[in-house]
């Protein structure tokens, strides 16, 4: 109240006794309204979070599947190659004989 220049209360009335049942009353629920909402708000979070998680895991082991694929194939690929030069050398030899 000084911060935005009002005028101090000279007297605070005090609350009947009905007024200050009713008050805490709504306090109370507004507290349990409040405590449901940040509960369920956490537990979207988290189930969320554990959603992106294992789909991050899935596409981690995806890409670990394709780069041993890829490996495998690459291997093929040389030992192919490896192949196909001694096919020529023995063509190379057959011919010059």
């Amino acid at each position: 109240m000084h911060m935005l220049k009002l005028p101090q209360p000279k007297k605070i009335p005090r609350l009947r006794e009905n007024m200050a049942t009713d008050l805490g009353a709504n306090i109370m629920g507004e507290i349990f309204v409040l405590t449901i909402g940040v509960g369920l708000i956490y537990h979207e979070v988290s189930r969320q979070a554990q959603k992106t998680h294992k789909k991050h895991a899935s596409h981690e082991h995806e890409r670990l599947e394709l780069e041993r694929k890829i490996s495998t194939l690459n291997n093929l690929v040389e030992w192919q190659d490896e192949e196909l030069k001694n096919v020529r050398t023995i063509l190379n030899d057959f011919d010059s004989n």
